[in-house]
């Protein structure tokens, strides 16, 4: 179902997404879609809320949809490569490629896993930062797809 939709922003939602508020705009959603792909424990009761938080977002046009995945390596502090079903890298691979897109995600394993699947098209950009040091990086990654 997922290599139906088009995703040029496929973003991590805890340290990355939510720097914005649910109403703000990303990027020009006349050109581009913005999903969000958030990992969240199986057991965790914040689940229900970050449906909400999606929700919010897709009625606000901010994202086109959201994700949460419950799969992770064990260890994912010492894993760098994981990429079994379930994963962000697996969903990542999933997504429709429209000649560019980009996945940025706070975790360095979730970046590595995605990388080593070298999927075409799709960058990955490892983000710790402020929301100005993330619109610098969009504005940046979107440059390069007009290139």
């Amino acid at each position: 179902m997922l290599q139906y939709f088009t995703c040029h922003f496929r973003l991590d939602y805890h340290g990355v997404a939510d720097l914005f508020e649910p109403t703000e705009q990303i990027v020009d959603i006349n050109k581009y879609q913005v999903c969000v792909i958030s990992y969240i424990g199986t057991h965790s009761e914040r689940r229900i809320q970050l449906r909400q938080e999606f929700m919010k977002r897709i009625e606000s046009k901010q994202i086109t949809f959201g994700i949460i995945n419950f799969v992770r390596s064990i260890e994912s502090k010492t894993t760098t490569i994981f990429t079994e079903p379930g994963s962000k890298a697996w969903i990542n691979s999933l997504i429709k490629v429209d000649k560019n897109a980009v996945f940025i995600d706070d975790s360095i394993d979730h970046i590595n896993s995605l990388q080593s699947m070298k999927i075409p098209g799709l960058q990955s950009k490892f983000f710790k930062g402020t929301k100005t040091n993330l619109i610098k990086l969009i504005n940046d990654v979107t440059l390069s797809f007009n290139k």
